[in-house]
């Protein structure tokens, strides 16, 4: 699915996701008729920030395909303009554009039957796998996927989506792997 025309977002809620990240929840300005803004795993969109000049950035979201309400994160990069904007300025209440929406991770020779996946992912660079293990776990049953994720993160502080990635380790068809560069 790709959308070139912008759609209008309130920012829900901003949490701390990590020592140095933030999840970001969206809903719709006008809900009424829309089709949920996700629609395959690995979908990512890209925000046109409120900032002079305008920013653009993309970022994966996180949220269950077809979830009505998008969430992302944001690593804190220093000296990033659109970091910065969204770890200091953005709060509940605020109003965003989203274009753009494409998936160019997921590819539909993937949703063949009983294949295993071995995943790589390192700090922010979960969010784009995350959203394909959430996938392939819910359809385990059908599909008959394994997936085995070794994540890398700086230390346990900095880990992102380590609840969620805990609660799909009770599933058969996964297993994690976590490795810490430091304690």
């Amino acid at each position: 699915m790709t959308q070139s025309k912008p759609s209008d977002w309130i920012v829900k809620s901003c949490s701390k996701e990590a020592m140095d990240a933030v999840r970001i929840t969206l809903q719709r300005v006008v809900d009424a008729g829309h089709l949920a803004l996700t629609q395959s795993p690995g979908t990512s969109v890209e925000f046109m920030l409120p900032t002079s000049p305008t920013l653009r950035r993309r970022y994966s979201l996180i949220s269950h395909t077809n979830a009505r309400q998008p969430q992302f994160i944001v690593k804190d990069v220093k000296g990033g303009s659109a970091s910065h904007f969204f770890h200091q300025q953005l709060k509940a209440g605020d109003r965003l554009q989203i274009q753009n929406i494409q998936n160019n991770l997921w590819t539909n020779d993937w949703n063949r039957p009983e294949q295993n996946f071995i995943c790589f992912a390192g700090g922010i660079g979960i969010t784009p796998v995350f959203s394909i293990l959430q996938w392939g776990i819910e359809n385990a049953a059908n599909l008959g996927h394994n997936f085995q994720l070794f994540y890398s993160s700086k230390s346990p502080r900095h880990a992102l989506l380590t609840e969620e990635l805990d609660s799909l380790k009770s599933h058969p068809n996964f297993t994690l792997d976590r490795v810490f560069s430091e304690r």
